[in-house]
C-alpha cells in the first residue's frame, strides 16, 4: 500500500511539474488504443503513434516527429472515425492524422500539455487542455469553433450526448456545457480531483473521483442521485452493461455496482493498482493492472477466471474485438489475448 501511494505521488509530480516546465520533468505518457474494423491504432509510451493490423500485429504505419516537432509524450487513446485519426499530445498540439498512412492532415495548438482525450459530435471535436481550456474545434479544418474556461488542468476525456459535453477537471468539479455555444449548463462539485471520463447513461452522469467517491447525477438538473465510497482514487471510467456498473480504483479494487441504486454487488481484489477503465466482454469483465496482471473476471460474481501475467504495467486503456483483446503495456509492446482459450496471439514492438 505504501509503495502505491509513492506512485501515486510521482505520476502527479511528473504531470504537473511537467505542465509548468517540462525541462523539469520530461514527458513519457502512458498510450492508448482505438479499434478500426481494419486496424489498431495505439499511441505508444514516449510519444509514437502506429497502426497495427488487428489479425496479425503487423505494423502498416507510424507517426514519430522528431526533434521541435516531438510529440513529447502521448497520455491518452486516438479516436478513429472513418479514414481519420484524432489525438492530443503532450506538446500542446492536437492531430488529425490520415488512417491511411498516418499523414498530417492539419494540427491545432493549445498552450498546455495534452494528457486527456478527445470526444467527437458531429462535426464537432471536443478536448481538454492543461491550459484549463475546453477547446471545440471544427473536424474537417481544426478551426476553432468555441472555447470554454474552466481554470484548471483538464485530464478529462470528455463525454459528449445529445448535444451536451461532459467534461471534468483537476478543480474537483463536472461541467454540463453545450456543445454547439460552449455555455455552462451546470456543473457538479466533488471532493477531489477528476482525470476519469463522464459516462452518460439513461439520463444520469456516472463519474469516479479522487476523494474516492463514485458520484451519479442527474443530466438535466446536475443534481446527485447517489455515490459509492470507495478505498481509494477512481481514476478512471465505470462502464455499464445494462443493469451494472464495473468500475475499479487505485486500491486494486473492481466493483460491480448495481446502476440505479449504487449498491455492491461483489468485488473483485486485482492485488495492483488499475488506471484503466474495465472492458465488458458478455458475461466477463477484463481489466489490468499498473503492476501488469491482466484478468478475466465473471460478471455474474466476481470470480476469477483468467490471470495472465503480462510483464510490464498496463496504464492504457484496452480494446477488444470479439473475445480478442488488445493490451498496450508500458514496455511499448502491444499484445492481443484470446480470452477464451487464454492464449497469446501475437506481441509487436512499438519501438
Amino acid at each position: 500500500m505504501e509503495r502505491s501511494r509513492l506512485w501515486i505521488v510521482l505520476v502527479f509530480l511528473v504531470l504537473l511539474l511537467g505542465g509548468c516546465a517540462r525541462s523539469l520533468a520530461p514527458a513519457r505518457g502512458w498510450g492508448g488504443l482505438a479499434l478500426a474494423d481494419d486496424r489498431l491504432v495505439a499511441s505508444i509510451v514516449g510519444g509514437k503513434v502506429v497502426a497495427l493490423n488487428p489479425e496479425s500485429g503487423q505494423l502498416l504505419w507510424s507517426f514519430n516527429p522528431e526533434g521541435r516537432d516531438s510529440l513529447l509524450g502521448l497520455y491518452s487513446a486516438p479516436v478513429v472515425r472513418g479514414g481519420d485519426v484524432y489525438l492530443g499530445a503532450y506538446n500542446g498540439l492536437f492531430y488529425n492524422l490520415n488512417g491511411q498512412d498516418g499523414s498530417v492532415r492539419w494540427k491545432s495548438p493549445s498552450s498546455g500539455p495534452i494528457v486527456g482525450g478527445a470526444a467527437l459530435e458531429g462535426d464537432i471535436l471536443v478536448y481538454g487542455s492543461s491550459d484549463g481550456y475546453l477547446y471545440a474545434r471544427d473536424l474537417a479544418q481544426g478551426t476553432q469553433l468555441w472555447k470554454f474556461s474552466i481554470g484548471e488542468k483538464i485530464w478529462s476525456r470528455p463525454t459528449v450526448v445529445d448535444g451536451v459535453v461532459y467534461v471534468a477537471s483537476l478543480n474537483h468539479s463536472l461541467y454540463a456545457i453545450d456543445a454547439r455555444q460552449g455555455q455552462e449548463i451546470w456543473r457538479f462539485r466533488t471532493g477531489g480531483a477528476i482525470t476519469a471520463q463522464p459516462l452518460v447513461y439513461n439520463g444520469t452522469v456516472y463519474i469516479g473521483s479522487f476523494d474516492r467517491r463514485l458520484y451519479a447525477i442527474d443530466t438535466g438538473s446536475g443534481q446527485q442521485r447517489w455515490y459509492f465510497q470507495g478505498g481509494n482514487w477512481f481514476w478512471s471510467s465505470p462502464v455499464v452493461d445494462g443493469e451494472r456498473l464495473y468500475v475499479s480504483n487505485l486500491e486494486g479494487k473492481l466493483y460491480a455496482l448495481d446502476v440505479t441504486t449504487g449498491q455492491k454487488v461483489w468485488e473483485f481484489e486485482a492485488g495492483g493498482p488499475i488506471m484503466v477503465p474495465p472492458l465488458v466482454l458478455d458475461d466477463r469483465v477484463v481489466v489490468g493492472t499498473k503492476t501488469g496482471s491482466f484478468y478475466v473476471v465473471k460478471a455474474r460474481d466476481g470470480l476469477e477466471e483468467w490471470w495472465y501475467p503480462l510483464g510490464s504495467s498496463i496504464q492504457a486503456n484496452l480494446a477488444a474485438k470479439g473475445p480478442v483483446v488488445f493490451i498496450n503495456g508500458m514496455d511499448k509492446k502491444v499484445r492481443a489475448v484470446n480470452t477464451l482459450n487464454h492464449t497469446l496471439l501475437w506481441s509487436a514492438n512499438g519501438n
